[in-house]
């Protein structure tokens, strides 16, 4: 359950799970630091990630098992499994 609203800005499908991203505190500054949150089919939080900026409005992309993201910060992150 994730315990306060969050504005997503990327969402995408990678397997069984989906990605959502966007910024840390909306509210209050939308472009300090983001964060991604990858979710079971089922909505059930599997893990959160902090992230230095925020995403682009759909700014993520999966291929080979790894995950892109474009941030407001002119930077492509990635992002692999483990």
């Amino acid at each position: 359950e994730i315990s306060m609203p969050r504005q997503v800005e990327a969402l995408i499908r990678a397997g069984e799970t989906v990605l959502a991203a966007g910024p840390e505190n909306y509210r209050t500054a939308p472009d300090t630091r983001g964060f991604i949150l990858r979710l079971a089919k089922d909505g059930q939080l599997l893990q959160e990630l902090e992230i230095e900026s925020p995403p682009v409005y759909e700014g993520m992309a999966v291929a080979e098992g790894r995950l892109y993201i474009v941030t407001q910060d002119g930077v492509v992150r990635c992002f692999a499994a483990q």
